[in-house]
C-alpha cells in the first residue's frame, strides 16, 4: 500500500520511461493521443455562448450588461453551463431552419418547438423540460423580459410540456445501479453486472490497474462523473490503518464549494497505489487517459543478394541490408489531463461488455445490448444506493454519505427494490406463503 511518502518519492515520468524490457511508459499532451470518433467537441465557454446568442438578437436590440452576462455564466455549474450550451445549440438550429426568429422567443414558436422534440426527435418530457428551462435561463441573463412576462411561462407552453407527459409518462429511463455482488440482506437478490464482475476482468497492465482504481474510487465514494474526473492525487489522505480519507471540493449541490469527505477502504486504497506506482506520478489528475500501442516481436532477417531480391518490391534497400530482430514492444501514453465523462463512460461500458463476453453475468440471449445501454456514469451511484438502503441505512443517512440533493432523489432508485421490505412485505410475508 503506498503511502503519502511512497507517493511524493515516485517520480513524474519523463518524456518517456523504460520499467521493465519491451514496456515504455511516456507521459503525452492531449494532442499526442489518438482523436477519437469525428474530433473533438467544441469547447463550452462564455465567449461561445455569447457568440451563437449576438447571431439572433434583433436588429433593434438595446445591449445586455457584459459584466452581468459573464457573471450569470460564472454563478453556473460545470454541467450547467453544457446543458446550457447544447441546448441552445439546438434551439437556434430549429428557429434557423424553421425561419423563426430565435430571441426573445414567442410561446407558439416554443410549443412548435416541443412538438419537434418529441415527435420529430424522440425525446422525453424530461429533456424537453430542460430545454425549455434553459431558454427561460438565456432570456434572464439577457434581461430581455422580466420573470413574470418569460415566454417559457405561458400557459399553452406549460399545456405542451403537461400533454408530453400524460403522452409518454414523467418516468424516465434510469441507470442500472453496479452493485458490488453481495446480498444485504436475506431478501435481497443483486443481478445483472456487480463490482466484483468488473474487477475480475481488469487486467494487470497499466490500462488494467487505472480501471480497477478507477471503479474502486466511483463505487465507494458515489460521485458524480464530474466530480470523479476532478479527483487530485493530492486529495487523497492515506491513513496509517491502510484505509484513506478522501477529500471532496465543489460538487453540483455544493458550488460554493464547503466540501466533504469520503472514506476509502484498503483493498481501494490499494488498488490505488498499484496504479500511481506504475503510472509514476506524484501529483495532478488522479484518472487520465492511457492509450496502449502494443507492437509484436519481428525474427532477424538475413541480408538478401541483390538479384535474388523480385523487382517490385518496395522495401529493397532493408532487404538488400537486413534487420536485426525485435522484441515484442508495448508503449503507453498517458495524458496529462483527466478522464472526461465520454472516457469514463467508455471504461464502464468495455468493462461490462468484458464481463458479458466472460459469461459472468446471468442475462437471457439477445438481451446484452439492452443491458449496457442501460450503463452509464451513474451506475456506479445508483449501485451505492442500493446497496445502503437494503444494509437498512436510513434515507438522510445515504443522502449524507453520497450527496444527494434529497432524500427523495435516492429513493426514486429503490422504489422496486424496496417493495421486498416494505409494509405489506414485513407484515404478510409469513401469513401469506
Amino acid at each position: 500500500m503506498s503511502t503519502h511518502s511512497d507517493i511524493d518519492a515516485a517520480q513524474s515520468p519523463s518524456r518517456a520511461s523504460q520499467t521493465e524490457e519491451g514496456v515504455v511508459i511516456e507521459l503525452a499532451g492531449a494532442a499526442q493521443l489518438p482523436v477519437r470518433g469525428k474530433g473533438r467537441a467544441k469547447p463550452v465557454s462564455v465567449d461561445r455562448l455569447a457568440a451563437m446568442v449576438s447571431e439572433v438578437l434583433p436588429e433593434n436590440f438595446g445591449g445586455v450588461s457584459l459584466i452581468g452576462f459573464e457573471t450569470a455564466w460564472e454563478a453556473m455549474a460545470a454541467e450547467t453551463r453544457r446543458a446550457l450550451t447544447d441546448d441552445l445549440s439546438c434551439y437556434i438550429t430549429w428557429c434557423r431552419e424553421e425561419k423563426r426568429q430565435a430571441l426573445p422567443a414567442e410561446p407558439e414558436d416554443l410549443v412548435r418547438y416541443l412538438r419537434w422534440l418529441e415527435q420529430g426527435r424522440g425525446y422525453k418530457p424530461a429533456t424537453l423540460t430542460r430545454r425549455i428551462a434553459s431558454i427561460a435561463r438565456i432570456h434572464r441573463m439577457l434581461a430581455l423580459c422580466s420573470r413574470e412576462s418569460l415566454p417559457t411561462r405561458a400557459a399553452m407552453v406549460a399545456d405542451a410540456l403537461k400533454a408530453a407527459r400524460r403522452r409518454k409518462g414523467a418516468q424516465q429511463r434510469q441507470a442500472v445501479g453496479i452493485r458490488l455482488g453481495t446480498a444485504m440482506n436475506p431478501q435481497d437478490e443483486v443481478r445483472g453486472v456487480t463490482l466484483a464482475m468488473l474487477f475480475s476482468v481488469c487486467g494487470s497492465d497499466l490500462q488494467g490497474l487505472r480501471d480497477g482504481a478507477l471503479i474502486a474510487v466511483a463505487f465507494e465514494t458515489g460521485l458524480r462523473v464530474s466530480e470523479l474526473a476532478a479527483i487530485q492525487i493530492h486529495d487523497l489522505d492515506p491513513q496509517s490503518d491502510g484505509r484513506g480519507i478522501l477529500a471532496i471540493g465543489k460538487t453540483k449541490t455544493d458550488q460554493e464549494g464547503e466540501g466533504r469527505y469520503a472514506w476509502l477502504s484498503i483493498d481501494t486504497m490499494r488498488r490505488i497505489g498499484r496504479w500511481l506506482e506504475a503510472s509514476q506520478f506524484n501529483g495532478g489528475p488522479l484518472f487520465r487517459r492511457v492509450g496502449v500501442d502494443r507492437r509484436q516481436g519481428r525474427p532477424a532477417r538475413a541480408p538478401q543478394e541483390y538479384f535474388s531480391i523480385p523487382g517490385h518490391t518496395r522495401y529493397w534497400r532493408e532487404r538488400l541490408q537486413g534487420s536485426p530482430a525485435e522484441p515484442p514492444r508495448t508503449r503507453y501514453a498517458i495524458g496529462d489531463g483527466p478522464l472526461t465523462r465520454q472516457g469514463i463512460n467508455a471504461i464502464y461500458k468495455r468493462l461490462a461488455r468484458a464481463a458479458i463476453d466472460a459469461e459472468l453475468v446471468e442475462e437471457e440471449p439477445g438481451r446484452e445490448g439492452d443491458l449496457l445501454r442501460t450503463i452509464s456514469t451513474h451506475s456506479m451511484r445508483v449501485g451505492l444506493t442500493q446497496d445502503l438502503f437494503a444494509s437498512g441505512e436510513d434515507g438522510a443517512g445515504v443522502c449524507q454519505a453520497i450527496g444527494w440533493k434529497s432524500v427523495s432523489t435516492a429513493l426514486r432508485y429503490v422504489r422496486k427494490q424496496s417493495v421486498k421490505g416494505g409494509a405489506v412485505s414485513r407484515v404478510f410475508d409469513e401469513l401469506r406463503k
